[in-house]
């Protein structure tokens, strides 16, 4: 690579950086000012999340292809910062609900935290758990724990990249499973493969990442419950649960009904970008670290999110992640969006396209 190349390369991934911590970070700053300061700052942090973001995803062209070369940071500093961040908000979240009566505004308040709790935080942990540096590890793990789901760490790479796209793979909806269905299946059926997956790596003694998952989450728990009693706890579980299930909704959308195909061997063929659905959306590729790019993640899996790049032969959702997984919750008009666009790809495929 030459200079010039070189220079171009970090300067792209500079900008991209600072415009990425401003649409991640902006959100947060508005619910720490609704946390205390005013709590009407809880509906612009809220508004940025359901109304911004893909307002802004219809008026922006589509993101452009990476810079060549991944760079010396690779987006691992915004990472970190965000996933550092997001530990003392969700304690925020629980002091704010636990001491908010019951009405509009604790909706608002609810879904204002656990938008970026899970949109944000489960993404930048899912970035930090395909690092490799072991802290970074660490550290995804650690979030996902937060969140009571820290088995997802390693299921997601012991399980799901393995078994991608193949009946073996619980976070992968086949068609016609709607997405109510599919999230407590996935929850369950992601705990018991990734259990396996680690048993089976230490000739099946204690999976030993499980001690820290099921005890960080125990640990977790009971700090909330003498912190802020049962009310801590419950709302601890529901923000937990509500930001897994985002990250479950991401699989949905990303897997929904793509299979590989079983070869004479009994083998499954070889993964490749026709097994994930990509999206559009340069707001939110932004703001959820490349997450729409998600056939180029599957086939280079420790690739930095800022290298991730669109595959031309993936299928192709026609509105992003999060608007995706919203249209989801209502299972005909999902159908009516989503069946024919698979029918197409899936005859293009066997026609050799």
């Amino acid at each position: 690579m030459g200079i010039a190349q070189t220079i171009n390369r970090d300067l792209g991934h500079t900008v991209g950086g600072v415009l990425s911590a401003f649409l991640c970070l902006g959100p947060v700053v508005l619910l720490t000012l609704g946390s205390f300061v005013d709590p009407l700052w809880f509906w612009p942090a809220l508004m940025w999340m359901i109304l911004l973001a893909p307002a802004m995803d219809r008026l922006i062209p589509e993101a452009p292809e990476p810079v060549v070369g991944e760079g010396p940071d690779s987006g691992m500093t915004l990472t970190v910062v965000l996933a550092a961040v997001l530990f003392p908000l969700m304690a925020m979240a629980v002091w704010v609900l636990a001491n908010t009566a019951f009405g509009l505004q604790w909706v608002v308040t609810f879904f204002a935290f656990g938008l970026i709790l899970g949109q944000v935080g489960m993404v930048a942990a899912h970035d930090l758990i395909h690092r490799r540096h072991r802290w970074a590890v660490w550290l995804g793990q650690a979030y996902f724990t937060l969140c009571a789901f820290g088995h997802h760490a390693s299921g997601h790479k012991l399980v799901h990249h393995v078994h991608v796209a193949t009946p073996r793979d619980p976070n992968c909806p086949p068609r016609g499973r709607t997405i109510y269905a599919f999230v407590p299946r996935a929850w369950w059926g992601s705990f018991r493969a990734a259990w396996y997956a680690e048993s089976r790596r230490r000739d099946f003694g204690f999976p030993t990442p499980f001690a820290f998952y099921i005890g960080g989450a125990l640990a977790v728990g009971l700090a909330m419950f003498l912190w802020q009693g049962w009310a801590g706890l419950l709302l601890w579980l529901l923000l937990g649960f509500y930001a897994a299930s985002q990250m479950l909704g991401a699989d949905y959308v990303q897997h929904y009904g793509l299979r590989r195909k079983k070869l004479p061997n009994g083998k499954w063929e070889p993964v490749t970008p026709r097994h994930s659905w990509d999206t559009p959306g340069a707001f939110t590729a932004v703001m959820m670290f490349n997450a729409g790019r998600h056939a180029d993640h599957h086939a280079h899996p420790y690739r930095p999110y800022p290298a991730l790049r669109d595959r031309p032969i993936a299928p192709v959702h026609p509105f992003s992640v999060a608007m995706m997984v919203v249209i989801a919750l209502f299972p005909p008009l999902w159908r009516k969006l989503v069946h024919p666009r698979l029918d197409a790809f899936q005859a293009a495929q066997a026609k050799g396209g």
